[in-house]
């Protein structure tokens, strides 16, 4: 199982570089430079697919709502019950913006 995590947050991370380098095109350096800032951050996007993959297996994801929370230097993905009567608490993945590592797992009540 750790085997499939970690390919699959090699996936997600070369997804998101190839998506940086397609969207390169022959404009001005000024441009450019935007362009590299917005290829350094990951998106919400691969920050939910890094956090999936982080609990996979551990959670039924059908039963959770996806909220995504946005700081300077991370996004959080909660998992929050859909149910209110469940047992059972919400995950956070903290993922760092910059390279995709997972700073944070935690689980609330």
């Amino acid at each position: 199982m750790r085997a499939f995590t970690k390919l699959l947050v090699i996936f997600c991370l070369l997804i998101f570089q190839i998506g940086c380098f397609q969207n390169r095109n022959e404009s001005s350096n000024s441009n450019l430079i935007e362009e590299n800032k917005k290829c350094n951050e990951i998106s919400s996007e691969t920050a939910v697919l890094i956090a999936k993959g982080k609990l996979l297996g551990e959670y039924e994801f059908d039963s959770y709502e996806l909220m995504i929370q946005e700081n300077s230097a991370a996004w959080i993905v909660i998992f929050s019950r859909k149910a209110t009567g469940c047992c059972g608490g919400s995950p956070y993945v903290t993922v760092d913006k910059s390279d995709g590592k997972i700073i944070d797992v935690t689980h609330g009540k």
